[in-house]
């Protein structure tokens, strides 16, 4: 499984040794059958995330997310 993982694993070209997964390339590896019940399940993070206090700058989000959380919340 892990292999498939890294298989999915992007990484922005002016930091190499900075890998991350895009949520759509993941819902399915990880046994969803839908995108909306992936969905829900990061909404549930970003949540549990912010009931802790973890301040927003602590997290390590991609820019694509921290763009997307406005139309998730």
């Amino acid at each position: 499984m892990q292999s498939q993982f890294d298989g999915l694993a992007q990484q922005y070209p002016d930091e190499p040794k900075i890998e991350f997964w895009l949520a759509r390339g993941l819902w399915e590896p990880l046994g969803y059958t839908r995108w909306e019940n992936f969905l829900t399940a990061i909404r549930r993070a970003l949540l549990a995330v912010r009931e802790i206090l973890i301040p927003a700058t602590q997290v390590e989000f991609p820019p694509a997310l921290k763009r997307a959380q406005t139309f998730f919340f």
